[in-house]
């Protein structure tokens, strides 16, 4: 253990002096898949042990000094974030102390870390001066609709955004999150997902986005999209559904989910309006840390209830126009609802969206409304791409 001296650490702008094994408690929060909708507020402490970080709700998780892994971010820019190298944990703070924590308890190679984000955080900075300026133009336009409220403010500057940002985000999401299982390069599969995709895409001439598809090997019964086109198919819905068309339904409704760029607009509710003036500039930089984590909580939690039915909707409107049954989407979740008691994973499809039985209700309707038209095929041997989503090619 070490013993005890007095000394006075120098961060950017707070100075800790002190017993240097005395433990040093501060406010924050922690990311994990274990806590209800993926985040929580937490009392933070830090000592020669590590980083711990305890939930009012009892939940306790804890980084060494060795898993640590540093970024400073957030809309603010002064918001610090530990993390193990897997992203399964996530200690965050607001503010200098954090850090300045740090540089009193943690080993030489974590201090140097520390200096080394410190002067990257610095040198953005500076060349963040001119952004600032003219963000404080847009505030004072943003200040005209302050009626509807910060967090809708945020949500609506979305749609003045470039949609480079969305594209931008999409890609560092996917990059750095734990996708719970192995991306395949089976040619079947991927065969498969990318032909209906892009048989959709073509039904929705006017789209601003691409769309880049991936496989991964798990028994989940899903599919997600990120901001600007990514979309992650798991082999687990290649086997629950029944047919191509099923499988159809459900990319297209996730596909709608970027063309309305429902992730953005989470985002944007959780980085507050200043972290949207950097939205509105294009520039990432500053929020990445933030957007990547309230993303992976959505591809767990699924987006609000009223944006499932916009999805619902425009997925239903985009299969008919590709001359797919528009009925699919609603015979996916008759399925989903026959099959719940046995599935094999929390779907995002369940729980936090609308009752199925709703749904199921409303999409029938919707698709009745739809132009008349004879669907045609899809043109793929389902039994084929099943038993490569058994047992995928390596």
């Amino acid at each position: 253990m070490r013993s005890a001296v007095n000394a006075c650490v120098r961060t950017q702008t707070l100075v800790i002096c002190g017993a240097m094994t005395e433990p040093i408690e501060l406010e924050g929060g922690v990311f994990s898949q274990e806590l209800p909708g993926g985040r929580a507020g937490a009392r933070i402490t830090v000592s020669v042990d590590g980083v711990q970080a305890q939930t009012s709700e009892g939940h306790r998780f804890r980084l060494s000094f060795e898993q640590c892994r540093l970024t400073l971010g957030g809309a603010s820019g002064r918001m610090w974030f530990c993390r193990d190298e897997a992203r399964g944990i996530t200690i965050f703070s607001e503010g200098p102390a954090l850090g300045a924590a740090l540089a009193v308890h943690a080993s030489p190679p974590l201090r140097a870390q520390l200096e080394t984000v410190e002067a990257q955080a610095r040198a953005a900075q500076s060349r963040s001066q001119l952004l600032w300026i003219a963000g404080l133009v847009v505030l004072v336009v943003l200040i005209g609709i302050a009626y509807f409220g910060v967090r809708r403010a945020a949500q609506a500057s979305i749609d003045l955004v470039p949609v480079s940002a969305d594209k931008k985000l999409g890609e560092l999401a996917f990059e750095n999150m734990d996708h719970d299982g192995k991306e395949l390069k089976d040619p079947v599969l991927l065969a498969a997902a990318r032909e209906i995709v892009a048989r959709l895409a073509k039904a929705q001439p006017k789209s601003e986005f691409s769309y880049d598809v991936h496989v991964v090997d798990a028994d989940i019964v899903n599919a997600f999209a990120l901001p600007g086109g990514q979309i992650v198919v798991y082999t687990g819905l290649l086997l629950a559904a029944d047919t191509p068309q099923q499988l159809a339904a459900v990319l297209a409704h996730e596909m709608a989910h970027v063309d309305r760029r429902h992730g953005m607009r989470r985002i944007a509710q959780s980085v507050g309006v200043i972290g949207a003036v950097q939205l509105l500039f294009g520039d990432v930089s500053g929020i990445s840390a933030v957007a990547i984590e309230v993303l992976r909580a959505s591809t767990i939690n699924a987006y609000s209830r009223d944006q499932e039915r916009e999805a619902d909707s425009d997925g239903v409107a985009r299969l008919a126009r590709a001359q797919i049954d528009p009925k699919a989407l609603a015979e996916f979740f008759a399925l989903l609802k026959k099959r719940e008691p046995s599935l094999p994973s929390a779907l995002s499809w369940l729980g936090t969206h609308p009752d199925l039985a709703q749904r199921i209700e409303t999409v029938n309707k919707l698709a009745a409304t739809q132009p008349a038209s004879a669907p045609e095929p899809i043109q793929l041997d389902w039994a084929d791409v099943q038993a490569h989503a058994k047992k995928p090619a390596q």
